[in-house]
């Protein structure tokens, strides 16, 4: 009698698994996208308008704003941002809405622990700090927002 060969069969996904899963690398892609895309600040002498990702857009106009100071994270205990309620955080970049140590709601936009702060009329804040600190803060500063303006 001989010896029967051992023979191998293959079940193989159905054509939807790899359809579902370009589907999913695609979403995945257009979140990476979405979250590593620059926040931009935009400054005029009336408002200042923060818009990251395609989800937040925030805004102050002047009569909104009761406070705006240069403070650094790291020595303003109250300003800390100790949870992130929505956004993305990664080292001292904050992007998205964080509540503070003193109990308030801010938008950060933000790179590293200096940042402007910008208390509101209704409690919240703004803590803002882009790559070019300085430039931004002289940008407020000719627009009004600090100094004898501000």
């Amino acid at each position: 009698m001989r010896a029967l060969m051992a023979e191998t069969f293959t079940v193989p996904p159905p054509p939807a698994a790899w359809a579902l899963l370009a589907l999913l690398a695609a979403v995945l892609g257009f979140i990476a996208l979405i979250l590593l895309s620059p926040a931009q600040i935009r400054v005029t002498r009336d408002e200042i308008v923060v818009r990251a990702y395609l989800l937040f857009s925030e805004s102050a106009s002047r009569g909104e704003v009761e406070e705006v100071k240069v403070v650094d994270l790291r020595e303003d205990a109250g300003l800390k941002p100790t949870v992130r309620l929505s956004g993305t955080s990664l080292g001292g970049w904050r992007v998205g809405w964080f509540k503070l140590s003193n109990g308030s709601k801010a938008f950060m936009a933000s790179l590293g622990d200096r940042v402007v702060a910008l208390r509101k009329r209704d409690g919240t804040y703004l803590l803002l700090a882009p790559r070019d600190f300085d430039s931004f803060v002289e940008a407020l500063a000719r627009h009004g927002w600090l100094g004898s303006g501000g």
